[in-house]
């Protein structure tokens, strides 16, 4: 992997880069909403770039030994699949917070056997089409990311399913009462008492 490094180095930055330019261009268009969606893109714009620079920092050999691009590996990974859920959770959106996990596993897994199927591979070659594999996944979680910050993610932090208090008039005390009641038509009168008990 010691020749893919200057790629990863390079598609880290414009990930962050638009991921932070999506939050920001949403948050200048309701600069006075109060929103959560910029949280969900700072989360991905943090951890896809920790993934990147985790498989940047392995040794040139391709081994994977070396501790810090295994902790930064392992942290951006993980995060990128919990992190815009746990988001999604902490401002009460649990649906939301199912489907972005959904988008976030979803999505990479299909655009990365999507690349796989344009490998041409010999029977006996083993993970054969990785590489391919590999790229897609990349795609498809950035591509996530994106769709999970601008359309899942709201962009006003007001819960349905905490609605406002509605006022309710108080109603008058009733008190018992009685009064003389007249009805009188052309054929017929009435007369008697009613009350409110």
């Amino acid at each position: 992997m010691g020749a893919g490094m200057p790629t990863t180095i390079r598609f880290a930055l414009p990930v962050a880069l638009l991921l932070a330019a999506t939050a920001s261009a949403r948050a200048e268009s309701k600069a006075a909403a109060d929103n959560y969606a910029w949280q969900v893109a700072a989360t991905d714009a943090t951890l896809i770039s920790a993934a990147f620079a985790g498989f940047s920092l392995e040794g040139k050999d391709g081994s994977l030994n070396y501790v810090p691009s295994n902790t930064l590996m392992a942290v951006g990974g993980i995060g990128y699949f919990v992190g815009a859920p746990i988001v999604h959770i902490a401002h009460k959106r649990y649906g939301r917070a199912g489907v972005s996990l959904a988008i976030r596993t979803g999505l990479p897994m299909a655009l990365g056997v999507f690349a796989a199927q344009f490998k041409s591979c010999s029977p006996n070659e083993f993970l054969c089409g990785l590489d391919e594999f590999a790229t897609g996944f990349a795609v498809g979680a950035v591509a996530a990311a994106v769709v999970d910050s601008a359309l899942i993610a709201p962009w006003s932090s007001k819960s349905t399913a905490d609605p406002e208090p509605v006022a309710v008039a108080p109603r008058a005390p009733v008190r018992p009462s009685i009064s003389p009641r007249l009805v009188a038509t052309p054929d017929i009168a009435m007369v008697g008492i009613g009350g409110q008990f």
